[in-house]
């Protein structure tokens, strides 16, 4: 099991959640530049892309095998 949204929790559980890591405050700056263009009339059609880091945790294992 993967989840895209960090959280605390996930370092508690056994195994630890598989995760990423993203700048969620430059997401949501970017969606609220986005409405502020629909607001006001204008296109926005900006490309945005983040890094985000994956974090290795213990819901991913091996292939089984047939």
């Amino acid at each position: 099991m993967v989840n895209m949204l960090p959280d605390p929790v996930f370092y508690l559980q056994r195994p630890a959640w598989t995760h990423f890591e993203w700048p969620e405050m430059a997401h949501v700056q970017r969606i609220l530049r986005w409405v502020k263009a629909l607001q006001s009339g204008r296109e926005d059609r900006e490309t945005y892309v983040a890094n985000a880091k994956f974090v290795l945790g213990g819901t991913i294992g091996p292939v089984k095998k047939r």
